[in-house]
């Protein structure tokens, strides 16, 4: 393994950082941007094996909720460059990422949806509110869909990289299941960035300009993400790369759609019973 100054002085020359399983590009782990002048330094963003790590959920040194709105940034605003070195590793911290990120978008959803169901008609929630019944109907549908819908999302985040992963092996190309997996994972960022706490995070941390922009950055984000992952990792072009990018996209419509229906009608019941 090469060591820290060996990394300084190799540069960013594919062939070279290949050989000692560095990521061609890095993302600023403050930041998320991979054009950053210098955020933090490089024995900061450096493991004790000399390899970079370009995941900031993965860094030590730092708060989770530090780590997780970095993580978050650099799979949305920086999609095709963080994902296109996305390296190997444990599963875990990625799944641990997913569940966090979704729990707390789904929640965000759950709290605007409320309060837009409750703006017309605030007396009538009051009256809800106040009656044993439908305190016990509230917190079952809050439970059940938020729990629900983290598990479909989760779950679909995670069908959706092995669905890459299946899609091109058909297309001719090695295997990266373990990656593809970190990939799918990871890929939870989008919907917490995206999301309403997302964006309230967003307003007050970077102000209404970059806030406004989650909506131009959200657009085709999946797309661009898996092409950059596609061609990083498995060297995949055209047209193998569109099929394999296809396939993995059907498989996790596909999934999150039955298990939508699922969880709706998970909700009815808590409502009924």
């Amino acid at each position: 393994m090469a060591s820290r100054p060996a990394l300084r002085q190799v540069g960013y020359h594919e062939d070279v950082l290949d050989s000692v399983e560095v990521p061609a590009a890095v993302v600023c782990a403050r930041c998320g941007k991979p054009d950053c002048p210098g955020c933090e330094s490089l024995d900061e963003t450096t493991l004790p094996s000399g390899i970079i790590s370009i995941v900031p959920w993965e860094r030590p040194g730092q708060s989770a909720w530090v780590k997780l709105w970095l993580t978050a940034r650099a799979t949305t605003r920086s999609a095709p460059q963080f994902f296109q070195s996305l390296p190997p590793g444990d599963h875990a911290p990625a799944f641990l990422f997913a569940v966090v990120a979704e729990l707390c978008a789904v929640v965000s959803w759950a709290l605007l949806l409320g309060f837009l169901l409750v703006l017309p008609a605030p007396d009538v929630a009051l009256r809800w509110l106040a009656d044993p019944h439908g305190q016990m109907i509230l917190i079952r549908v809050f439970l059940v869909g938020t729990l629900g819908f983290t598990a479909v999302l989760v779950v679909g985040h995670a069908v959706y990289g092995t669905a890459l992963d299946a899609g091109a092996r058909r297309a001719g190309a090695r295997s990266h299941a373990s990656q593809a997996l970190r990939y799918g994972l990871y890929a939870a960022g989008w919907d917490l960035l995206t999301s309403p706490l997302g964006f309230i995070v967003a307003l007050v941390g970077e102000g209404p300009r970059a806030a406004a922009g989650l909506v131009t950055v959200s657009m085709g984000l999946p797309g661009r993400a898996a092409t950059a992952f596609l061609r990083g990792v498995y060297r995949l072009e055209d047209p193998g790369l569109t099929r394999a990018r296809n396939h993995g996209t059907a498989v996790a419509v596909g999934l999150s759609v039955v298990g939508a229906v699922a969880v709706l009608a998970l909700l009815v019941a808590a409502v009924v019973l």
